[in-house]
């Protein structure tokens, strides 16, 4: 009866442990949409959302058995709250709100697929405990409900299968017991191999449960000494899938592997750093590709053409990268990232030349930067602002930089010095290419500026290509 419970930091335990949890949730969701109404700048809402709402949810989700239909409404105010947030329309793919931080997203989780991690995690931790009597317990616990599935005494083995949802031989018929931890995890494991793909073992020799993991392209084997991992690797590889998911759609996945790649390309999401409040509203519509331009408006009969010269379709990278009506602008965001990249590199590693001439060679090739270290070795680079369409597009923007610099390196090569040519390539959406940070390295830019500076020019280029879309748009000057 109820005197047989008790609830400790909220979750009810003892004999009698369930509870409707359907009002502390409904609370949760009001909290979630008074955060959204408040005055905060959109970072502040994210954060205070996370840090003080959000975080009360989870404890009880990791430690109380939480119906799904508790969390329902939860999740569609989440979705809906972080695209208004991130000023998303409502046609966005809702995989952006529940990408963490570091991978541009809005950090807001999916309290559904939560609930399964967690009951898995739940289980791992119990049948690897410490405490002997407790992981004796839950086992027999394990056995119990295992051998009402399929009539006989299991093996340890076959409670792995059990757990990880076969449905074959024994296994395929219905036991009609009630809901325990153990049928909970086995149809947690079901869903979640929806998307994630992992299995129970039991180890003969060890004699304990062992948890794969085929993440990729590191696979992962949780073993009892390492259970408290289980839910941040499932959580990480469920954030793989929503990657995998949005760079799948034609529309709005052709950034997605691109700007998740580096921290620096999303670090504005943290704090606002070096953001202005229109480069905010921009961005994110931008990087899924949701901008009111001719060619790129769903369901809209307008003439696709560029306003500005006519081109066949007025997209996202023709306008960033490819209208020649604004090239200054191009040239000015181009110079921004050389200037911060030339003034962080130390008088003491060499003599640093900009945009001059290359002596002594046929061809007229005027590289961005060159940088002449004290021990005579030369380092060209050359800096570029490409589109991310797809992982593909910085490996190519970097192959032709290099290739067309390197008669400048053959040419000195063949006179007897060291010489490397590279590019920094920074997309036009302020993505960071993870490739850069060998060249800043080759230049003498200490690891301590570098992570501040890579922040600095991914928000001048985020800056700048918002100011030619409003230009492109309004033809009100921006710059």
């Amino acid at each position: 009866n109820d005197q047989e419970a008790y609830k400790y930091l909220g979750v009810r335990v003892g004999l009698s442990y369930k509870q409707d949890n359907s009002e502390f949730f409904r609370g949760i969701t009001r909290d979630v949409k008074l955060v959204a109404a408040s005055p905060l700048a959109p970072w502040q809402k994210l954060t205070a959302i996370r840090a003080h709402v959000l975080s009360r949810a989870e404890f009880l989700c990791r430690n109380s058995h939480i119906q799904k239909r508790d969390v329902a409404e939860l999740d569609k105010t989440l979705i809906s709250t972080g695209k208004r947030i991130l000023n998303l329309p409502t046609r966005a793919n809702v995989n952006l709100v529940h990408l963490s931080s570091n991978k541009g997203g809005a950090a807001l989780p999916h309290f559904r697929a939560l609930l399964d991690v967690y009951t898995i995690s739940h289980a791992f931790r119990l049948l690897a405990s410490d405490d002997h009597l407790t992981s004796d317990v839950a086992f027999a616990g394990l056995q119990g409900v295992a051998r009402k599935k399929i009539l006989r005494d299991p093996t340890p083995s076959e409670c792995a299968e059990f757990l990880n949802g076969n449905k074959a031989g024994d296994f395929a018929r219905e036991s009609g017991d009630h809901s325990t931890l153990w049928s909970r995890a086995r149809q947690a494991a079901d869903r979640l191999n929806k998307y994630l793909k992992f299995s129970w073992i039991y180890n003969e020799e060890l004699g304990c449960f062992h948890l794969n993991i085929f993440r990729s392209p590191n696979p992962v084997c949780v073993v009892p000494s390492t259970a408290g991992l289980v839910a941040r690797l499932l959580r990480d590889d469920l954030e793989s899938y929503y990657i995998r998911q949005l760079s799948s759609l034609v529309d709005q996945g052709k950034t997605v592997e691109v700007f998740s790649q580096h921290p620096a390309s999303n670090h504005f999401l943290q704090a606002g750093d070096f953001t202005r409040f229109c480069d905010w509203n921009f961005i994110h519509r931008a990087r899924l590709g949701c901008l009111q331009l001719n060619a790129t408006m769903r369901f809209s009969k307008r003439n696709p053409k560029c306003r500005k010269c006519g081109y066949v379709r007025e997209t996202i990278p023709h306008v960033l990268n490819h209208c020649k009506p604004h090239s200054d602008a191009w040239k000015r965001r181009h110079d921004a990232i050389q200037n911060r990249v030339a003034r962080a590199i130390p008088s003491s590693i060499g003599s640093v030349s900009i945009n001059k001439k290359f002596p002594g060679i046929a061809q007229t090739l005027i590289p961005d930067m060159v940088l002449t270290k004290k021990s005579g070795e030369v380092f060209v680079i050359d800096f570029t602002v490409a589109f991310e369409d797809r992982l593909t597009s910085f490996a190519k923007a970097r192959q032709g930089k290099i290739d067309k610099y390197l008669p400048i390196v053959e040419h000195l090569r063949r006179e007897g010095k060291v010489a490397h040519v590279d590019a920094i390539v920074v997309g036009s959406l302020g993505s960071w290419d993870p490739s850069n940070d060998a060249a800043l390295a080759q230049m003498g830019v200490s690891k301590k500026y570098a992570k501040l500076m890579r922040k600095l020019i991914c928000s001048d280029t985020i800056r700048w290509s918002r100011d030619i879309y409003i230009q492109h748009l309004t033809d009100k000057k921006q710059y």
